[in-house]
């Protein structure tokens, strides 16, 4: 059976979400090499949070690897500054759409307080 890559979350605020515990390496989302995990701690009660994988140097290689790939590819390459530019516009859209869940991530996973994740999450 596969690993499963993600849980759904519910934060102290009540806001749901999906969060990814793999490594996205080569454009996909991958369970660590060695298996090896982090947790991520609510610093407000020292609960946890979830468990996600932790990368290894190996893992470490083949997303430098990927990315160098990618980066070379002609698809990327030769795009125009303008089709790039669009491309960030449309990434940065999606922050925007995206900040309270962000903000609420931010939040809980690092005790920032929600204005200031707000305003950290705000194009």
């Amino acid at each position: 059976m596969a690993e499963k890559l993600s849980v759904e979350l519910t934060a102290p605020n009540g806001r749901k979400y999906i969060q990814p515990t793999g490594l996205f390496i080569n454009n996909e989302w991958v369970a660590s090499s060695d298996g090896a995990k982090i947790t991520s701690i609510n610093p407000s009660d020292e609960s946890e949070i979830t468990s996600v994988y932790s990368a290894s140097a190996d893992d470490v290689d083949k997303a430098v690897k990927a990315a160098r790939k990618a980066f070379k590819d002609p698809s990327w390459r030769d795009m125009p500054g303008t089709e790039r530019g669009d491309l960030l516009l449309k990434l940065s859209a999606l922050v925007e759409k995206e900040k309270e869940t962000l903000a609420t991530i931010e939040t809980w996973d690092n005790g920032t307080s929600s204005p200031t994740s707000l305003l950290l999450c705000s194009v």
